[in-house]
């Protein structure tokens, strides 16, 4: 028996129960094609299945017991073949308006609750990213695509949601910086390179309301982009290091935000200057971690405390650029992705860096576990429940226009897994 037919029984078991009951009802009704209908229906043709309807559907004129009745019995159009029910997202059939359907009201499988194809922010590299906690959303800004960005994103798990700031908002950049500050609940936008490819050293908040509000307040780090930042929540304070001054290349200055005024510290040792390194704060540690971009010569890890710099000469992914760091708070453990080396003749072998863990002062190379697209100048952060998440990227100078990336990746410490 066709599909469309016993879809057709159970969905009518409830009605012809009625029917049935009575002591002289109508008789079965045998299908040409074989199977037979319940007492009271008749066979149709349904976009040449048979299926079973009421003797009046297809008519053009909704009866008694018909949901719906459109003029014929096809389904896949505003009624379905059988005129009992009316068209639904989930109902596994392709209705119109809808871009897809299968079957089912969840998000993340392919096929939106809404029935629609998932929305992606479009393809870049060079944008900023951070996990507000507070309100449990993955919030991107900017970037560089087919030119600077400067549109607002959310991802809340499962779903991306564009959002409209209006005016004041930043301008498009790329290189720009984000993290997000727990004690004051917003999340912190700090430089990057504008249109013209200058630096911008503004300080702006995201409220999650749909606001953008600027900062201001001096003095300030100069003009820069490609800059680390992340939050130390034992001090409340947003850490600054380094990134590429507008005016005079690679930087090593220590700033701190505290949500008020910037501070520049003056630590008796600092990191060589550098630009696009990775940085997070491990709250395992109680230090902001400082990896890539290094020298050459260079294999170390730096850890602040507020105060000082100290350098852990440990095997670490100390010389690739365009890495990202997120420290994973349920495993205690700060996660490096990428990056790429400019020490390797092009193309090179390998090119991007691996898939790295700090666990204590102890670099662990996860680099034998497939990785996301090997990648560079991409966004990461850790969101709760789901581990570190890293989206888009270019791959960086093996073609001779940087390819830019929209996918979503998630690491569990495990395994990396693409997200729909």
């Amino acid at each position: 028996m066709h599909h469309a037919l016993t879809t057709a029984f159970v969905r009518l078991a409830a009605f012809l129960l009625v029917a049935a009951s009575a002591c002289l009802g109508p008789q079965a009704a045998d299908c040409p094609g074989g199977g037979v209908c319940p007492p009271g229906l008749v066979c149709r043709l349904d976009r040449g299945d048979q299926t079973c309807a009421l003797a009046s559907c297809g008519d053009g004129v909704v009866d008694p017991g018909e949901a719906c009745d459109d003029g014929n019995n096809d389904s896949g159009d505003l009624c379905p073949g059988d005129c009992l029910t009316l068209p639904s997202c989930g109902d596994g059939t392709i209705d119109p308006g809808e871009d897809c359907d299968d079957g089912n009201r969840v998000s993340g499988d392919g096929c939106q609750a809404t029935c629609r194809f998932p929305v992606r922010p479009p393809a870049r590299w060079g944008h900023a990213m951070a996990y507000d906690s507070a309100r449990g959303v993955l919030v991107m800004f900017g970037g560089y695509s087919i030119g600077s960005l400067n549109d607002v994103w959310e991802w809340n798990g499962t779903d991306w949601i564009e959002r409209d700031p209006g005016t004041p908002r930043p301008m498009a950049r790329w290189g720009a910086a984000m993290t997000f500050d727990p004690v004051r609940g917003h999340v912190l936008l700090f430089g990057g390179f504008d249109v013209m490819g200058a630096g911008t050293n503004d300080l702006w908040a995201w409220d999650g309301g749909g606001r953008w509000v600027e900062l201001t307040a001096a003095p300030a780090p100069s003009r820069r982009g490609l800059v680390s930042l992340a939050f130390d929540t034992s001090r409340g304070v947003a850490v600054l290091f380094g990134g590429r001054d507008w005016m005079t290349g690679p930087n090593d200055e220590t700033w701190e935000w505290n949500g008020g005024a910037w501070s520049l510290a003056r630590p008796p040792v600092s990191p060589r200057p550098r630009e696009a390194a990775a940085m997070a704060y491990d709250e395992s540690l109680g230090r902001t971690i400082l990896v890539g971009a290094g020298p050459a010569d260079e294999m170390a890890t730096w850890m602040w405390n507020g105060t000082s710099w100290s350098e852990y000469r440990i095997v670490s992914p100390s010389q690739f650029h365009g890495g990202a760091m997120a420290y994973d708070r349920a495993r205690r453990r700060t996660v490096f992705l990428g990056g790429f080396t400019v020490d390797q003749p092009v193309p090179p072998t390998p090119w991007f860096g691996p898939t790295m863990e700090l666990a204590g002062v102890a670099w662990i190379d996860r680099s034998t576990i497939p990785p996301a697209y090997p990648r560079e100048r991409f966004g990461m952060a850790y969101v709760d429940g789901i581990g570190a998440v890293v989206f888009g990227g270019s791959d960086g100078f093996t073609n001779s226009e940087p390819r830019a990336f929209n996918d979503l990746w998630s690491w569990d410490g495990t395994t990396w897994q693409e997200r729909l």
